[in-house]
């Protein structure tokens, strides 16, 4: 249930002893090698449409670094958008299985952001329609 991110260890390929480059020719760029981490996920703070935000927590597994052409080699193919997207259940699922994330903190959090969510919904209302009842003065917003 960790999220996966990729590191590149890149080496610029220019020889120190010679003398530098005219400014119109390119320096390459070349990598070593590829260190590969799975992140754990924690609760988050951000406001989704369902089910409990997700971030990335600080903790991670590193597997050991990898040649570029060998990680070419074994990587798995790339999974289409659609298969990237969590559902509420799968995120709910994978911050209880970690342990570090309780129902109640969940639920806690999840009731903040419906919150967030409403207020939203009510200053957009209100800035569609500024002469309705319950409408926020504009000028508490100006900035001079």
């Amino acid at each position: 249930g960790a999220a996966r991110a990729i590191t590149f260890v890149r080496r610029i390929s220019q020889d120190a002893a010679l003398p530098p480059a005219p400014l119109n020719k390119h320096k390459n760029v070349s990598f070593d090698s590829i260190t590969v981490r799975d992140y754990y996920m924690t609760l988050g703070d951000s406001i989704c449409s369902k089910g409990p935000p997700v971030s990335l927590g600080w903790a991670y597994s590193e597997y050991p670094p990898l040649s570029v052409d060998e990680f070419e080699i074994n990587h798995p193919t790339r999974r289409p958008v659609a298969q990237l997207a969590l559902t509420p259940k799968r995120r709910t699922s994978y911050l209880l299985e970690q342990g570090d994330v309780t129902k109640e903190e969940i639920s806690k959090v999840q009731r903040e952001v419906a919150a967030v969510r409403r207020r939203r919904a009510a200053e957009k209302e209100a800035a569609l329609n500024p002469g309705s009842a319950g409408a926020v003065d504009p000028s508490c917003c100006t900035v001079s």
